[in-house]
């Protein structure tokens, strides 16, 4: 799909970013813990969510509640040499 897709990023009401498809975003710095990543594109859904260091995604992806276009990933203390990496597969609904 073509075009660009629109996200935020909780705790902290960070963005809304907007990424070119197939591209990645900078890195945002947020708060370890818990956060979740919410694509705000019309017309798409989440389809498939991973990090690097694959451990950091949590189930959550798109499904809690069904349709929720959240991903939630797990983010430790460090700088960037412990840094959790976030992919968002989108397809059109």
């Amino acid at each position: 799909m073509r075009g660009s897709y629109t996200f935020t990023v909780n705790p902290g009401a960070l963005g809304p970013f907007v990424v070119p498809a197939g591209a990645c975003s900078p890195a945002i710095e947020v708060a370890a813990g818990s956060v979740t990543i919410h694509e705000q594109t019309a017309g798409v859904d989440i389809v498939a969510c991973s990090t690097i260091p694959s451990a950091a995604q949590q189930p959550i992806c798109n499904n809690a509640p069904a349709g929720s276009q959240n991903s939630v990933v797990t983010v430790v203390p460090g700088d960037i040499s412990t840094m959790t990496i976030a992919f968002i597969t989108n397809r059109p609904k």
